[in-house]
């Protein structure tokens, strides 16, 4: 396979390519590390993990469903929504600072 091929496939994708890096990269910091030392409410050991991983799941899988009842908005939307939830991240940190 040539190479130039694979630079221009490359050169097509890589925005959405971005989004979904960009997507799965904060969903992994975020959870469930982050999430589960984070006092939302009085839950105590299993429970608060069960609930934090439950919550987690319905919420993709309630995002998951969307997608066929809903049209996709255009990329340019998406992409922009993925980069805002760098937000995520500063607020799950800023939740974990005892004030």
């Amino acid at each position: 396979m040539k190479w130039t091929i694979i630079k221009e496939t490359y050169r097509e994708i890589w925005p959405e390519a971005f989004t979904v890096m960009l997507n799965y990269t904060i969903t992994m910091t975020c959870f469930p590390g982050l999430l589960l030392n984070v006092n939302y409410f009085d839950l105590n050991g299993v429970y608060k993990s069960l609930f934090v991983v439950g919550l987690f799941n319905f919420c993709d899988f309630l995002g998951r469903m969307t997608t066929s009842w809903v049209e996709v908005p255009s990329k340019k939307l998406i992409r922009t929504a993925a980069i805002m939830r760098i937000l995520l991240i500063a607020t799950t940190i800023l939740a974990l600072i005892k004030l």
